[in-house]
């Protein structure tokens, strides 16, 4: 069985290069023999080529920007980081200017996953990620991937059920727009995650996650924080710890005097300051996947200046973890019993037995419908 999956491994998000990263091995580890393959399509989305770093300015002092570190070398740094990570850790399938066309009779099975690839707000006006260049609709299959929020969705309706017509199934991250999509006639479910179904023992393995800072409270966003500066000073003064920052903004070393900024880092780098950290605080999904994966004493801001996290809240509804947006639970030096994390795992497994299943499903499908 020869597998091509397509992605934004390109991008400078640690969650979507560590997503593409697990999906990718778990293809490979669901494979019955040595001349099984998966390969990712090493495809360039131009939105998601311009897109970089966010960069967030802050208006009050843009004009003093001799007092910030260079975003150039900032940039530079993670793009290597990146690089290397692509070149180390996955499999990538070159492509002869952009051109997909040309592998469509070498690969048995096309999966596109994860992440946000049907959100034309991220990827753009590009109807790649609908896998629209592989001739045999039989082979079309999607991975947890999510259609963003249900007004953009809503705004493309008619052309996304255009592209999704004649998968063979669809797999959703969210199953907001399930009901939307059950139009089209075939089967729709909805998966974890990625990162969710790799084990926290191989994540561990694999990578070097060595502690360089010590004992600190780490916070990480990608969405503008309401509360999360005000709850990390808290907490370091009821702890004593010092406040890690990984960021990209700019202007985080003469904003926040009393942290340790970290900048340019890379994926490994990532989970290495999540596994290590005594406190994790964060608006981003994966920050929070990474410290329940760690069992780690975490605050998720669900509710931050983009407005609500779906995907934060879901999660933790599913594995019953409310108590971890509770900024007070966090701030009362409370946190989530041993038997609470067995539990907590136990969920997990199940959610990702179910889709493991899906995943052998289409392996052996390809000649078959799921």
């Amino acid at each position: 069985m020869r597998v091509a999956m397509i992605t934004y491994h390109r991008a400078l998000n640690y969650g979507a290069v560590l997503q593409a990263y697990a999906l990718q091995q778990t293809i490979k580890s669901l494979g019955n023999s040595d001349r099984d393959v998966c390969k990712l399509l090493d495809y360039k989305c131009p939105a998601i080529e311009d897109m970089g770093v966010l960069v967030h300015w802050d208006k009050r002092i843009i004009k003093d920007l001799i007092k910030y570190i260079p975003y150039s070398k900032v940039m530079e740094s993670k793009k290597k980081r990146f690089a290397a990570f692509v070149s180390n850790h996955l499999d990538v399938q070159k492509l002869d200017n952009n051109d997909l066309k040309s592998i469509n009779d070498y690969f048995d099975v096309f999966i596109t996953g994860s992440d946000q690839l049907w959100n034309y707000s991220v990827c753009g006006d590009d109807d790649t990620y609908f896998l629209n260049f592989v001739e045999d609709e039989r082979k079309k299959y999607s991975y947890a991937v999510s259609l963003g929020m249900l007004k953009s969705f809503e705004q493309y309706e008619q052309r996304i059920k255009k592209n999704l017509h004649g998968f063979s199934c669809i797999s959703l991250r969210e199953n907001i727009c399930g009901e939307k999509l059950s139009t089209l006639g075939c089967a729709i479910r909805a998966d974890i995650d990625p990162t969710l179904l790799w084990d926290t023992e191989k994540w561990e393995e694999e990578f070097l996650l060595e502690n360089t800072e010590g004992e600190y409270i780490l916070i990480y966003c990608v969405a503008p924080p309401r509360e999360l500066i005000e709850i990390a000073r808290k907490l370091a003064t009821q702890t004593g710890l010092k406040v890690v920052f990984l960021t990209d903004l700019i202007a985080a070393k003469y904003k926040y005097h009393d942290f340790t900024i970290k900048y340019g880092q890379g994926p490994e780098d990532f989970l290495a300051l999540i596994k290590n950290a005594q406190y994790v605080l964060t608006t981003s999904f994966h920050g929070a996947v990474f410290s329940i994966k760690f069992h780690k004493k975490f605050y998720a801001e669900i509710e931050n200046l983009n407005g609500h996290n779906d995907r934060i809240s879901g999660l933790l509804e599913k594995l019953d973890l409310a108590e971890c947006t509770d900024k007070n639970f966090l701030l009362a030096k409370k946190e989530v019993t041993p038997e609470k994390w067995e539990q907590v795992d136990q969920a997990i497994n199940s959610l990702k037995s179910d889709s493991l299943n899906y995943l052998r499903t289409v392996l052996s499908s390809e000649d078959d419908n799921v």
